[in-house]
């Protein structure tokens, strides 16, 4: 899915896949999961607004939150604010094409207040 442009998904033009039954579970996308573009526009920040049968490609970093502890819409717009973009343009691994890294994004911290 291309979330270059906005920060929403336009399921009519996301593109169908298959998968095998056995790796579905680790890719399917659920109902308020984050997903971060890792190139071409790295950092690029989309909530996942509704219940679909969808994955994610290897091109996305997806987050799924304890509710519990943080809103999803809290980080999303923590995540697109000017100061974590910023972190992620910093930690743009790449010379030529924008890549970042699933790993450093995961040590990244919000404060909750």
């Amino acid at each position: 899915m291309d979330i270059n442009k906005a920060s929403y998904v336009k399921w009519s033009e996301v593109p169908n896949c298959k998968i095998d039954e056995n790796e579905k579970e680790k890719y399917l996308l659920n109902k308020l999961d984050l997903v971060i573009a890792r190139m071409a526009s790295p950092g690029k920040v989309a909530i996942i607004e509704r219940d679909i049968n969808a994955v994610f490609a290897s091109y996305l970093i997806k987050m799924t939150l304890n509710k519990k502890i943080i809103l999803p819409y809290y980080a999303f717009y923590t995540l697109t604010n000017d100061y974590y973009q910023g972190l992620f343009s910093n930690t743009d691994t790449s010379a030529t094409r924008g890549n970042i890294n699933g790993k450093i994004i995961s040590n990244f911290q919000i404060i909750i207040r």
